[in-house]
């Protein structure tokens, strides 16, 4: 995987208000941190962060933080979390971890489905149960996505993360049992049951009102009857 350059700038003013000042710069104030070294604030340009993540490796990119000030400070980078404004979902905060290229790391890489599952043309739904999937390898072999083929799928078939393919120097560290994408059944429509007081359509079409059974006592017949009439 190619590396990106980003200029970044320590931030010398911590808190308060000015990392809103600085949004409105269309500067982010980020952190940097990771293998022993101490936290560091610092901040890089909106459009030249936003111009890292729109490569094809998304959030997985590697960054080469350049310190104009103190080239001394230059270190390889991941992006760790991304922090997005609740309101404009543009971003507010992005923490950066310190990696080396020589040891692993674990990263979260997206799935990507190619063709139409034969299924789905007969009515059934394709469903990518986990989007993405935990991996573990050298910064430089992350890949960018996952591609899976799901054109022989039918109606009910699935695919687990054991058939899933990884290139070369790359473990998965998800459940090889656990499902990945599956074709589900078609929904049919049930129909209604009438309920208690609603009318039922009889056998000609007709529409038979629900009988209604009286309780209480009964009435006298015969003698019984005259007998009650005195």
């Amino acid at each position: 995987m190619a590396t990106i350059d980003l200029q970044a700038k320590v931030r010398s003013i911590i808190g308060g208000r000015h990392p809103k000042r600085l949004r409105k710069k269309e500067i982010i104030p980020a952190i940097v941190y990771g293998r022993g070294t101490t936290a560091t604030s610092i901040q890089v340009a909106r459009g030249e962060l936003e111009h890292a993540l729109h490569t094809s490796a998304g959030e997985n990119i590697l960054i080469q933080l350049k310190f104009a000030d103190d080239a001394s400070k230059d270190t390889t980078v991941i992006i760790k979390d991304v922090q997005h404004s609740i309101i404009t979902d543009q971003i507010d905060h992005v923490d950066f971890s310190v990696i080396s290229l020589t040891e692993k790391v674990r990263v979260r890489v997206h799935i990507h489905t190619k063709g139409e599952a034969e299924g789905t043309k007969e009515g059934g739904i394709l469903d990518v149960v986990r989007r993405e999937v935990e991996v573990e390898c050298l910064p430089t072999k992350i890949p960018d996505r996952i591609d899976v083929s799901v054109e022989a799928l039918k109606i009910n078939d699935s695919i687990h993360v054991k058939e899933l393919v990884f290139p070369e120097g790359v473990e998965c560290l998800e459940d090889p049992e656990a499902t990945v994408i599956v074709v589900l059944t078609p929904k049919t429509e049930v129909e209604a049951v009438p309920t208690e007081g609603e009318a039922v359509e009889g056998a000609e079409g007709t529409v038979q009102e629900p009988e209604v059974i009286k309780k209480g006592k009964a009435e006298p017949e015969g003698e019984a009857a005259a007998a009650a009439a005195e």
